[in-house]
C-alpha cells in the first residue's frame, strides 16, 4: 500500500487528466476505502483547485484555477501584521524568505 503523499499525488495527476471522477473510481484506483478517499479529497480540495459535485453523477473535477495567489501588496499586508517577537527560529526564517520574495516581486519590471 502506498503512503498518503504518493496516493494524493496520484489522485491529483488523475484529476488533471479527467473531466470528472467519483470517489468510488478513486477508491478502486488507489485500493483504499471510500472514507480514505473522502479524507484525501478534503485535504486536496482545500489546497488545490479541485471542486466536488454531490449526487449520483457527482465526483471531483480539477478546475485549473488557483485562487490562493498573493500579490506583493497582499503579502506586505500580511507581513505587517505578524508579531515577530513571538516567532520561533523556523517562523522567523520563513518570514525572511517571504520578505525576500516580496522585494524581488516589487523589483520586477512591469509588463
Amino acid at each position: 500500500m502506498e503512503d498518503s503523499f504518493t496516493r494524493r499525488t496520484r489522485i491529483l495527476n488523475t484529476l488533471k487528466g479527467n473531466k470528472r471522477i467519483t470517489r468510488k473510481q478513486l477508491s478502486e484506483m488507489t485500493d483504499v476505502s471510500i472514507r480514505t478517499i473522502y479524507t484525501d479529497m478534503t485535504y486536496i480540495s482545500g489546497n488545490y483547485p479541485v471542486v466536488s459535485f454531490p449526487g449520483r453523477n457527482g465526483g471531483y473535477e480539477w478546475t485549473g484555477e488557483r485562487e490562493a495567489t498573493l500579490n506583493a501588496s497582499e503579502a506586505r499586508t500580511i507581513l505587517a501584521h505578524i508579531d515577530r517577537e513571538s516567532c520561533n527560529e523556523e517562523e522567523a526564517k520563513l518570514i525572511r524568505k517571504l520578505e525576500a520574495l516580496v522585494k524581488e516581486a516589487e523589483n520586477e519590471p512591469k509588463h
